[in-house]
């Protein structure tokens, strides 16, 4: 998200001749008087087909999910040893979740709210 001035300007191809470094929008609200565009850098859709919706698609994975496949199901090591700015952690590796990994039991009431 462009948040000063001059990346808005440039995200929407517009010529830049600001120098300073300004806010993309009034901070103050009474200063807030016409909408603000901003640029939009990276847009997807997503959508179920026929199959079902999207907790009626989830449930059935979640229904077929084997047992074996253990408590690192999900993650992925990444080595975290030089994260730069002159930081070092020899040896460190942490688990990165990816966006399946369950937080807990999904508990649906009677009316069906989750």
């Amino acid at each position: 998200m462009a948040v000063l001035e001059v990346g808005r300007l440039v995200g929407l191809g517009q010529d830049v001749a600001i120098t300073s470094l300004q806010p993309a929008w009034p901070l103050q609200p009474q200063d807030r008087t016409a909408p603000v565009v901003l640029p939009v850098y990276y847009h997807w859709v997503f959508a179920t087909g026929s199959g079902g919706d999207f907790e009626s698609l989830v449930r059935t994975l979640w229904e077929n999910i084997p047992v074996h496949l253990g408590s690192g199901f999900g993650t992925r090591p990444v080595d975290a040893s030089a994260p730069g700015s002159g930081l070092s952690w020899p040896g460190a590796v942490v688990a990165l979740e990816g966006a399946g990994v369950s937080r807990g039991p999904l508990v649906v009431t009677e009316s069906g709210q989750a």
